[in-house]
C-alpha cells in the first residue's frame, strides 16, 4: 500500500462530470492498494496519515496535523490497481 499525500486549502473530486467530494482545508490522498494489503494495513496508513505534521502551526512551523486543524480528508475514488513497471522499482538479477 502507498500514499502521495497533499495538503489542500479546497479540494474537489469529480468523476464523470458527478462531484462526489468536496472539502476545505485538509488532505488529498492518492492511495494505492494491491493484492495481498489488508485492513490493518489500512488502518494503520489512516492513522499515519491523520497525524502527520503537515500544517503550520502559529510561528509558522510545520507542526500540526489535519486533526490539529480539524481538517478532512478528501480520496479520489478509482477502480485501477497498484501497478509496478516491470524494472522500475525492483531490479531482477539477470
Amino acid at each position: 500500500m502507498r500514499a502521495v499525500v497533499q495538503r489542500v486549502v479546497t479540494a474537489c473530486v469529480t468523476s464523470e462530470g458527478e462531484e462526489s467530494g468536496r472539502i476545505g482545508p485538509g488532505l488529498c490522498v492518492l492511495l494505492g492498494v494491491e493484492t495481498g494489503d489488508t485492513e490493518t494495513d489500512a488502518k494503520y496508513m489512516a492513522n499515519k496519515l491523520v497525524k502527520l505534521r503537515i500544517f503550520e502551526d502559529e510561528q509558522e512551523k510545520m507542526n500540526r496535523s489535519v486533526i490539529d486543524i480539524g481538517g478532512e480528508p478528501v480520496h479520489p475514488a478509482g477502480r485501477r490497481a497498484r501497478a509496478e513497471p516491470p524494472g522500475l522499482y525492483r531490479r531482477r538479477a539477470p
